[in-house]
C-alpha cells in the first residue's frame, strides 16, 4: 500500500467515526426536538447544520470507500461455503453490508429531511420517509459501528472473549434503549388505552359512560346528564365534574362540592366521606397524563377514560395556586384574556408575542356559549391581525382515536402538516410546562382558557 494511499485510508477511517459522531448528533436533536427534550427551535437549527455536515462527510466517506477499497464478495461466500469462515471474515462481510444499507437509508432519509426544509425538495420529494426508516438507519448504523469497532480493536491487537462479548452487549444495549425511546409513546398509549367505556347489558354501549373513582367503577348514561356551568357549556353538552355530579344525583355516590370564585372552579369536598381527589382523562385513542386543568371545564365525549383518584394536598394547592392566578390576572385586564407569552416554533421559524389579547371567535358555538375562550382563539386572533397565517383542519376520526371530532391547526404560516408531523400546542401556568400538567390531548378549539400564562404551539414529528 502506497504512503499517499494509506494516509487516504486512515483519514477516511477517521471520517467515518466522525460521521458515526455527526450521526449520533443528529439523532439526539431529531428525537429532542419531537420529545421535547430541549428548546425546540435550537434543537431544529443544530438538527439542520449537522445534516449539512453530515451530507458532506457521508459522500466523502463513500466515495473514498468505493474507490480506493476492493471487497470480493464472490471470494468471501466461496470461503463461508467451505466452511473456512473466520470471525473476522463474518464481521468484515456485516460491516460490508451494513455500510451499503447505510449508504442507501442515508441518502433516503438526507432527501427526505431536505423536503421538510426546504420548497424545492418538496416538488419531488417527501418528508415522511425520513421519520419512516429513521428507526431502521440508526439500528443499522449501530451495527456497522459495532462490527467496525471489532476489526479496529483487531487491528491494534485488542481481542478476546471478553472483548467480543462487551462489545455484542453494549451495542445490544445502546439498540434496545434506541427501539425503546422510540417506540415509548406507542407502548404508552397501548398500555394505558382501555379501548372506552366496557359494553354493558342495557343500553347502547356507544352512549354509556364510565368512571373510575378509588378503584370503584361507576356506569351511567350521558343522555341523562346536565351541565352545572351553563356559563361555558350549551344546553345537552357538558364535562367531566358534571358526570361527577350527577353520580351523586342518581345516589351512586356521595359527593360535597362548592364553587370557588377565586379560582373559577367546583372544588371536591369529599366522595364518600373522603377528600383530596383529583383526576386524569383521555379520550378514545390516547393514554393517562398529568394533567392541571379544570375539571369542570374539561368536555366529556364518547369513549372519554375518567379516573379519579386521591392526590396530596400540596400538589392540590399548588393546582389550586395557578388557577387562582389566572382569575388575578384576568381581573387585573378588566376582565379581558390577556396571555402574557405567546409562541409558535414551526420547522423553520419561531416567533413570539407579548401580551396578546385574545378574542372569542366562537368557533364552536356547538359546544360553548358565545364569548367563551378557547387555547385556538390565540391563533385565530393573530391571524385577525395578520401576525401570522393559518389553515384549520376538521377531524371526525385519526387513526385509531374515534371520535374526534375537533378542528385541528394544520398549519402555521408556511408549515403545513405532513405525514407524522404537525403542530401541537400546550397552555397554562410556567411552572407545569410540557408533560407535567399542562401539554394534554385536549384538542385546543376544546380547551376553554382564563388567563394563562402562556399558549405555544409547536411542530413535532412522532
Amino acid at each position: 500500500m502506497s504512503t499517499l494511499k494509506g494516509k487516504v485510508l486512515r483519514t477516511n477511517r477517521l471520517m467515518g467515526w466522525i460521521l458515526t459522531l455527526a450521526a449520533l448528533i443528529s439523532i439526539l436533536t431529531g428525537y429532542g426536538n419531537t420529545r421535547g427534550l430541549f428548546d425546540r427551535y435550537l434543537a431544529q437549527q443544530i438538527h439542520l447544520v449537522v445534516l449539512w455536515v453530515f451530507v458532506g462527510l457521508f459522500v466523502s466517506h463513500l466515495t473514498i470507500s468505493l474507490l480506493l477499497t476492493r471487497y470480493e464478495w464472490a471470494v468471501k461466500f466461496r470461503r463461508i461455503g467451505q466452511g473456512r469462515a473466520t470471525p473476522l471474515l463474518i464481521t468484515r462481510l456485516i460491516q460490508r453490508t451494513t455500510a451499503w444499507l447505510v449508504a442507501l437509508l442515508g441518502m433516503i432519509i438526507i432527501f427526505a429531511g431536505f423536503a421538510r426544509y426546504y420548497p424545492i425538495v418538496q416538488q419531488f420529494y417527501e418528508f415522511t420517509p425520513h421519520i419512516q426508516y429513521d428507526m431502521l438507519m440508526i439500528v443499522t448504523l449501530m451495527v456497522h459501528v459495532a462490527s467496525g469497532a471489532y476489526v479496529g480493536l483487531k487491528r491494534h491487537g485488542f481481542q478476546g472473549p471478553r472483548i467480543n462479548v462487551g462489545l455484542v452487549s453494549v451495542t445490544a444495549l445502546l439498540i434496545s434503549l434506541v427501539i425503546f425511546i422510540d417506540a415509548l409513546p406507542l407502548f404508552t398509549a397501548i398500555l394505558n388505552d382501555q379501548g372506552g367505556p366496557p359494553d354493558l347489558a342495557i343500553g347502547d354501549p356507544l352512549l354509556m359512560g364510565s368512571v373510575k373513582i378509588g378503584g370503584e367503577s361507576y356506569t351511567f348514561n350521558p343522555l341523562m346528564v346536565e351541565t352545572i356551568r351553563p356559563d361555558v357549556f350549551k344546553p345537552g353538552v357538558f364535562s367531566l365534574f358534571d358526570v361527577i355530579v350527577h353520580l351523586d344525583n342518581i345516589n351512586s355516590i356521595d359527593l360535597a362540592y362548592h364553587f370557588n370564585v377565586s379560582l373559577n372552579t367546583h372544588v371536591i369536598d369529599s366522595i364518600n366521606g373522603e377528600s383530596n381527589w383529583w383526576y386524569y382523562a383521555y379520550y378514545s385513542g390516547g393514554w393517562q397524563e398529568t394533567n392541571v386543568y379544570r375539571m369542570d371545564h374539561y368536555l366529556w365525549k364518547n369513549k372519554t377514560t375518567l379516573v379519579l383518584f386521591q392526590e396530596e394536598p400540596s400538589q392540590l394547592s399548588r393546582i389550586y395556586e395557578t388557577f387562582s392566578d389566572e382569575i388575578v390576572r384576568r381581573a387585573m385586564n378588566n376582565g379581558s384574556v390577556v396571555i402574557p407569552y405567546v409562541s409558535f416554533v414551526g420547522w423553520n421559524f419561531s416567533i413570539e408575542f407579548y401580551d396578546v389579547e385574545v378574542v372569542a371567535h366562537n368557533l364552536r358555538d356547538d359546544l360553548f356559549q358565545p364569548g367563551v375562550i378557547t387555547a385556538i382563539d390565540t391563533v385565530l386572533t393573530l391571524g385577525d391581525t395578520g401576525h401570522i397565517s393559518y389553515q384549520l383542519q376538521w377531524y371526525d376520526s385519526i387513526a385509531r382515536a374515534d371520535p374526534v371530532g375537533n378542528y385541528w391547526v394544520e398549519g402555521i404560516n408556511n408549515n403545513l402538516a405532513s405525514g407524522g408531523c404537525g403542530f401541537v400546542y400546550e397552555s397554562g401556568s410556567n411552572r407545569y410546562p410540557f408533560f407535567s400538567g399542562n401539554h394534554i390531548h385536549l384538542p385546543s378549539d376544546a380547551r376553554v382558557i382564563n388567563s394563562p400564562q402562556y399558549v405555544e404551539y409547536f411542530w413535532i414529528c412522532l
